[in-house]
């Protein structure tokens, strides 16, 4: 049973990968063989998605991102035109807020992953516990039968 459950928090973690733009394989086999909270640690504190749209651009004709200085893709061997090339313009407000808003839905669903994988960890502590006293106790419950069996001879 704790096996299902920590199979289904090392999915919930790929996936938190996913959306962040992480290697979500990854995210999942951390998760699975270290623990959901050690993922999501580690998922929270990188953020590829800032360093991808900041120091790239995305390709018109294929939609990879390349470095921002780039002339040609390397993917498709698109050649950038030069206003292409010019730096970004500064945000619109209405960008802004549209982006702040990404951020605060961000941070809620990094909080709620958190404490999924807080709540899973100690579940799954919980269930390990459990299936450890249930162990000792039906030794000891052994022990004594056989105890009262070896006195009645």
């Amino acid at each position: 049973m704790w096996f299902v459950v920590w199979v289904g928090l090392a999915v919930l973690i790929g996936y938190y990968y996913k959306q962040k733009g992480l290697n979500s394989v990854l995210g999942f086999l951390l998760s699975l063989f270290a623990s959901p909270l050690i993922a999501f640690i580690v998922g929270a504190l990188l953020s590829p998605e800032s360093r991808v749209f900041e120091k790239s651009k995305k390709c018109p004709q294929c939609a990879e991102f390349v470095k921002a200085g780039a002339k040609i893709c390397r993917f498709c061997n698109y050649e950038f035109k030069e206003e292409e090339m010019k730096p970004e313009r500064p945000l619109t407000e209405e960008e802004w807020l549209e982006q702040e808003m990404r951020k605060k839905k961000q941070k809620k669903l990094n909080l709620f992953f958190f404490g999924i994988s807080v709540l899973g960890t100690i579940i799954a502590f919980l269930l390990i516990w459990a299936f450890i006293n249930r162990q000792v106790e039906s030794t000891k419950k052994t022990d004594m039968m056989r105890g009262r069996i070896e006195e009645k001879r």
